[in-house]
């Protein structure tokens, strides 16, 4: 009687064990899922915001590629305007104003290549690229206007 007074008793303790182990086991799997879930949930989150700061990105580049392209066709009819003002010139100084119109065009042709070529893959990188475009496109024109002005005091 005692054999199978401690018989069941362990065979009661064990079952308690495992029953116990058992509900464990799916606390810790469902833990488990749970993590598994917001992992790919942060990830999204993460892709998303990766694709917001994209759009934004490439709205603005769109917007100052259009504005830059007006900007640069605008140089381009000065340049224009200065060959056919050079053109009608005559002397010595006429070889001279050419090479320099011709190096002003090929600089504009430059920044039009540099603002097409420009891919936009985060902000850092927009933004960089615009200021020194910013700075090489005021530049440009100052180099342009300066030479409409030396052209026009020199005729």
């Amino acid at each position: 009687m005692k054999k199978s007074l401690y018989s069941c008793a362990a065979l009661a303790l064990l079952s308690v064990t495992m029953l116990t182990s058992c509900t464990d086991k799916s606390k810790v799997e469902k833990a488990e899922d749970n993590l598994e879930q917001k992992k790919v949930d942060v990830m999204e989150a993460e892709q998303e915001v990766a694709e917001a700061k994209t759009d934004t990105v490439s709205a603005n580049y769109d917007a100052y590629k259009k504005e830059s392209l007006i900007t640069i066709q605008k140089n381009d009819e000065k340049i224009a305007a200065l060959k056919a003002k050079i053109a009608a010139q005559n002397g010595k100084m006429k070889a001279e104003y050419q090479k320099s119109v011709d190096k002003l065009e090929l600089k504009n042709n430059e920044m039009k290549t540099k603002l097409n070529a420009f891919k936009e893959d985060t902000k850092k990188d927009w933004k960089s690229f615009k200021e020194e475009f910013n700075r090489d496109m005021d530049n440009f024109g100052k180099s342009l206007e300066d030479f409409s002005k030396d052209n026009n005091s020199k005729e």
